[in-house]
């Protein structure tokens, strides 16, 4: 697929290049396939694979952002079509915070499952589509086939850290001997806070998850402060007891 004289699947679409203001590294490239009949979507609808209506577009996916102006093909085309239909396609730049103007191609009409019009080229194949939602923990990409799948990813990395909380907890109660810093400092070090990321329709659930691991791995250092704290006025209560029996 290309923004401009597009390509969807194995086959060319009409429409003009797309002027997608400032790339940027951490930006993509979205796009969805919807009735030709159907109205234009939004920059949110299409970043969250949505037609016009609020219902599931036809087809839809996102790649990262080229870093340069440049006529970009997609890595990925459309497989959900239905032959003999006629159908649009809608793109838009976003990186988050801004979105581009929205490109939507001609009308075009599909002439076997799954591709528009046009001759396939030798050797081509048609690509299996892109999963719907995706969630990125601490660099890592998973791919999920539905919304609830894709939160039942963020709720398991936030289960993770629940756990990586209580052991260190557990580990900083038994480090009796060792100096308070080094106890502080091993904490912090193992609290580092993990990253969630995800794709636009699910980036409240990831952000919401993110501020409950704040909540955990802040209350798990207070704790282990506290411990490690009332552990060293014991040791030094200890040693005055020492100093006083040695002067008797």
């Amino acid at each position: 697929m290309s923004i401009g004289g597009a390509s969807i699947g194995r086959s060319s679409l009409g429409g003009t290049p797309a002027t997608l203001g400032d790339l940027s590294p951490s930006a993509s490239l979205f796009w969805v396939v919807y009735p030709g009949a159907g109205a234009q979507p939004t920059a949110i609808q299409i970043r969250s694979g949505l037609q016009a209506d609020n219902s599931l577009a036809t087809d839809s996916g996102f790649e990262a952002s080229p870093t340069s102006s440049t006529t970009y093909t997609f890595a990925t085309g459309a497989d959900s079509l239905t032959a003999g239909t006629q159908y649009r396609a809608a793109f838009v730049w976003s990186d988050g915070t801004s979105d581009s103007n929205i490109v939507v191609t001609d009308i075009f009409t599909t002439t076997a499952e799954g591709a528009a019009s046009g001759p396939t080229p030798a050797g081509k194949s048609a690509k299996r589509r892109r999963p719907r939602y995706q969630v990125e923990v601490d660099g890592e990409v998973f791919d999920a086939d539905s919304p609830e799948e894709a939160k039942a990813i963020i709720e398991q990395a936030k289960e993770e850290a629940e756990k990586n909380a209580a052991l260190a907890v557990d580990r900083a109660a038994k480090a009796v001997k060792r100096p308070t810093k080094k106890v502080l400092r091993d904490a912090s070090k193992a609290l580092e806070l993990p990253t969630i990321k995800a794709s636009p329709a699910l980036a409240s659930a990831a952000s919401a998850a993110m501020d409950d691991i704040r909540r955990i791995y802040a209350q798990a250092m207070r704790d282990i402060e506290i411990s490690a704290l009332m552990r060293q006025r014991e040791r030094e209560l200890e040693e005055d007891d020492e100093d006083v029996l040695m002067l008797l």
